[in-house]
């Protein structure tokens, strides 16, 4: 048997109870649909831009190269924020990065569609990578 602790006297005389560990609830599966559903806009974005490369090409006036660089703009952002998000949302709640997360994509995705340029384009890919890269790890 393991000896038990008394609980810790306060300045007043009074016992408070050792801080323990939060209880972790399980994840039902509703939860897990809607986990499921908010990733998956992720999942179709790498994919969707490559079978979109031509109509981006055409529609926007660029070279081949200026359509890989859209394509780049998003993985490259997304590569890079998911070791740093992952501690995000250890430190300031899964919960909060999902949300934040999940919001940037949606704005940055519209805002991306309706991009009159080239520049104003990779730069919104680049944003849509981190706003993917910030709720991927709390999906996982």
């Amino acid at each position: 048997m393991t000896p038990q602790t008394a609980p810790a006297e306060s300045a007043t005389g009074s016992a408070t109870p050792a801080p323990g560990p939060r209880p972790v609830r399980a994840l039902t599966g509703a939860g897990l649909a809607v986990l499921l559903l908010a990733y998956l806009p992720v999942n179709m974005t790498f994919g969707s831009v490559n079978l979109l490369e031509p109509a981006i090409v055409t529609d926007l006036g660029v070279t081949v190269s200026g359509g890989q660089l859209v394509l780049s703009a998003y993985t490259t952002a997304f590569a890079a924020t998911l070791v740093v998000a992952g501690r995000l949302g250890d430190r300031y709640g899964r919960r909060r990065l999902l949300a934040a997360g999940a919001g940037t994509f949606g704005v940055a995705s519209v805002l991306a569609a309706l991009a009159p340029n080239l520049v104003t384009l990779v730069a919104l890919r680049a944003v849509l990578g981190v706003a993917a890269g910030l709720f991927t790890p709390q999906v996982l």
